[in-house]
């Protein structure tokens, strides 16, 4: 996994502390995609609710 899936993780952690996997992945680290040149994690917390953080590749 790449230097920056990890920290979107680690991010997404720091702020809602529980997450989850959203939709059919199995694994956290399948929730990436790319949309508009941003790197998308998609996630469910443990009220089931779905967040998203993205940060842009523009700059990588």
């Amino acid at each position: 996994m790449s230097q920056l899936k990890e920290q979107m993780i680690e991010e997404a952690r720091e702020i809602y502390k529980e997450i989850h996997p959203c939709g059919f992945g199995k694994r956290i680290e399948d929730c990436f995609t790319i949309i508009d040149n941003s790197l998308t994690l998609w996630f469910n917390t443990s009220d089931k609710s779905t967040h998203i953080v993205r940060k842009s590749l523009a700059s990588i």
